[in-house]
């Protein structure tokens, strides 16, 4: 085998490490700037958010505010993949 081949698994398991860590680096980024992209109100009612296979959670704790994001799921989708420089979010899920 030449040195500049690799066993598929190894690219399998390389790849989704890196995934992984693209996934955490994302879910940093979108904590620490969600304040500036979504004012302060809405920063003080998510409880948590998670990232994981281009799913984005939303743990919210005001019913009023868990309408109004799901209304603009599209909206909020755009601005986070914006954020990010990528079109990493495919969904949004809402939830208490």
């Amino acid at each position: 085998m030449d040195h500049n081949e690799q066993k598929i698994g190894d690219l399998i398991r390389s790849f989704t490490r890196g995934e992984q860590v693209k996934e955490k680096l994302y879910q940093k980024k979108l904590e620490s700037s969600w304040e500036k992209l979504f004012g302060k109100t809405v920063h003080d009612y998510t409880r948590k958010l998670s990232l994981r296979n281009g799913v984005l959670t939303m743990f919210l704790d005001s019913s009023a505010l868990r309408n109004e994001m799901h209304l603009a799921k599209e909206n909020v989708k755009a601005i986070v993949n914006g954020e990010l420089r990528e079109d990493y979010v495919k969904e949004i899920i809402i939830r208490p």
